[in-house]
């Protein structure tokens, strides 16, 4: 993962989405560029469902709807990217049948 700029050096803020101290994979990335915050985040694909990874991805998606609270409130702009794993909270958690009554919640 990288932020690249026209013309700028982004000032790297973050490596690690907070929130678990544990966690050594290193999915998220953030700088501010041009003054704006850029927030990149790459969550697992979850599979097998059930199992680990999933409540691994599920954990991630807890704690970026945690952590993307408190950069929407930051006094500059921010833009918070992805990959499609995160694009629709019921569609990228839950599309298997008995799952479509998980969460579904925007920051």
């Amino acid at each position: 993962m990288a932020i690249l700029a026209r013309g700028a050096q982004p000032l790297e803020a973050r490596r690690a989405l907070p929130g678990d101290a544990e966690d050594v994979q290193s999915r998220s990335l953030e700088a501010a560029v041009h003054g704006i915050v850029l927030a990149c985040l790459y969550l697992p694909n979850g599979n097998p469902q059930p199992g680990p990874t999933f409540d691994y991805k599920l954990r991630c998606m807890e704690r970026l709807i945690t952590h993307a609270k408190g950069l929407v409130a930051l006094p500059h702009p921010v833009a918070l990217m992805s990959e499609r794993m995160a694009g629709v909270w019921r569609d990228a958690c839950f599309p298997q049948p008995g799952n479509a009554a998980g969460p579904r919640r925007s920051c």
